[in-house]
């Protein structure tokens, strides 16, 4: 069964060997078209090349930043809301704790930690 297009990539330009056809083509075939030898390039083809084609580099990938990477795991915008949703209230009682906890001069101590649970300081 045959790949689709956008697995296999671009097609190779006439002259160029493919992806899967490179790896059958014989070594001194390899050779010639890339126009060197087993020992390697001497100096002068190489500062050519470089001059030509520039130094050989990966692609750099400019990365999401790390919020959006956590945003786009939830395919729905429902799954946010209901986590939007949940974590306001956590946030509200540790605030309201908070406050209730201080009597304006100094912090008292609180007796009772789970949540749901009578608040006394």
């Amino acid at each position: 069964m045959a790949e689709p297009a956008a697995v296999r990539g671009p097609a190779p330009a006439k002259d160029e060997l493919g992806p899967d056809e490179i790896w059958k083509e014989p070594l001194d075939r390899l050779l010639g078209r890339l126009a060197t030898t087993p020992a390697g390039l001497d100096s002068a083809e190489v500062q050519s090349r470089l001059a030509t084609y520039g130094p050989n580099d990966a692609a750099t990938v400019k990365r999401s930043p790390l919020w959006l990477q956590f945003l786009a795991r939830f395919p729905s915008p429902l799954v946010i809301i209901l986590l939007v949703a949940s974590g306001l209230p956590a946030c509200l009682f540790a605030t309201l704790r908070t406050i209730a906890c201080w009597n304006g001069k100094k912090w008292r101590k609180q007796e009772v930690p789970c949540p749901g649970a009578n608040v006394r300081c």
